[in-house]
């Protein structure tokens, strides 16, 4: 309830595209409450989405790794949803049965999914996460990146439990991480103006 006093939540719809941002009205010089959960919003449809960093690091790291733009294809019957996530997320993730998708099959009452508005169900298809640069020899700090999961990846379980641990808070991340959800637009509530 407090953070919802300090933190603004604010959908900007632009003319390039579709940006989710958090705006801390009294502290928007500070940077952002470390505490900034933010619910599923609906993505619209062919609308390029900007990951804005400043949702999930310190205003300084941000501003180094600037913003990440993406399109996403989204199938017939389905939305797209946005949110920020604070870990840990204390939910179940596994691949679906033909081994193209990770979905969140438990995602308990109070849990960090749940505070973000995953439910049961959801298919992950994009998060932010921290990596090494391919110049690692060189650049030893981990800097932001845009991890979008590919059905044709082999490794794509392992690697998607890769960027989602990167993020958590003792293996050097901020705790937070955007996350791009699909799920059945009957599922929820504002899909109908999407379809």
């Amino acid at each position: 309830m407090l953070t919802i006093v300090f933190v603004l939540l604010a959908l900007c719809l632009g003319v390039n595209g579709f940006q989710l941002q958090a705006i801390a009205p009294r502290f928007a010089k500070q940077g952002l409450s470390s505490s900034c959960v933010m619910k599923a919003q609906l993505i619209p449809r062919g609308r390029e989405v900007l990951f804005d960093f400043s949702l999930v690091a310190s205003p300084s790291k941000a501003e180094d790794w600037g913003n990440v733009a993406h399109t996403f294809d989204v199938a017939p019957g389905k939305v797209l949803l946005l949110t920020v996530a604070k870990f840990p997320l204390g939910s179940v993730i596994e691949e679906d049965e033909t081994e193209e998708n990770i979905l969140f099959t438990e995602v308990p009452e109070g849990s960090g999914a749940d505070a973000a508005g995953i439910k049961q169900g959801d298919v992950l298809r994009a998060l932010t996460t921290l990596t090494l640069p391919k110049q690692a020899n060189l650049v030893k700090e981990a800097i932001g990146a845009l991890y979008v999961l590919d059905s044709m990846n082999p490794n794509l379980f392992g690697q998607t439990l890769e960027a989602l641990v990167a993020n958590a808070s003792p293996n050097g991340g901020s705790g937070k991480a955007i996350l791009v959800v699909e799920r059945n637009a009957g599922d929820n509530v504002n899909a109908d103006s999407e379809d």
